[in-house]
């Protein structure tokens, strides 16, 4: 079975909890700041701009990965952990996707050239590139990422109160459910946090951890300009 790829971020985790700001009244995009969202009577309806065009999308939740992907390529190191065995990296960079309506990415992928090839959920290449003839039957899912942080200026807090802070930002930022965050290891500065989700236990309305671990990513970017509070955990 095909394993995810690691989301290397190499980015410094300065003990702050990532809090989400409500969908509030004024019917705002929590989970992009190019959110364009209009209330509808008792709904919020949003789409995001991907080059000319205004997609749906759902901002009580993290956006799908295609999507984000898909508006990054149309404007207007690894650490020391073994990855686990037939894991794939993601070292393609960013491509111009396909997208499925509902943001999951389709199975073959050609970057708008005549040049091809099968991904996973994740959109990562798991497959040998082709022609325009290239094949790929179904979209194998990706059942684990791991990320990867780099710890700074936390080695005074305890790993329980540190562990249980990550837990909890991930739940309340990215509404992941706590049972798809499987393990958080500390391995001298760096930080491994495991998220798998199988299909039997992913339901519809479940976060894919794809698109939490492409979030993390950008998060601690900076790039989607979420709001940081210093955790106390003294």
């Amino acid at each position: 079975m095909t394993i995810s790829p690691l989301f290397r971020l190499g980015a410094a985790l300065l003990c702050c909890i990532l809090i989400s700001q409500a969908l509030g009244q004024d019917c705002s995009c929590n989970f992009h700041v190019k959110g364009d969202c209009q209330a509808n009577g008792n709904a919020c309806v949003c789409k995001l701009p991907i080059g000319p065009d205004l997609t749906p999308i759902d901002c009580t939740k993290p956006i799908p990965k295609c999507f984000l992907m898909k508006r990054e390529s149309n404007p207007g190191k690894g650490g020391r952990r073994p990855k686990p065995e037939n894991a794939l990296v993601d070292n393609d960079g960013l491509y111009n996707p396909d997208c499925e309506g509902n943001g999951i990415f389709k199975a073959r992928q050609c970057n708008n050239t005549e040049t091809c090839w099968c991904v996973n959920s994740a959109g990562v290449r798991r497959t040998d590139k082709g022609d325009k003839n290239w094949k790929c039957t179904e979209l194998v899912r990706t059942f684990w990422v791991i990320v990867q942080l780099t710890r700074n200026n936390t080695d005074s807090i305890p790993e329980a109160d540190l562990k249980k802070a990550i837990a909890d930002t991930i739940t309340n930022r990215y509404k992941l459910p706590a049972k798809f965050i499987t393990n958080i290891e500390f391995e001298g500065p760096l930080i491994y946090i495991d998220l798998k989700q199988n299909t039997t236990e992913k339901t519809p309305n479940d976060v894919d951890i794809a698109d939490v671990g492409y979030y993390m990513e950008k998060d601690v970017s900076s790039q989607f300009n979420t709001q940081c509070v210093l955790a106390s955990l003294m």
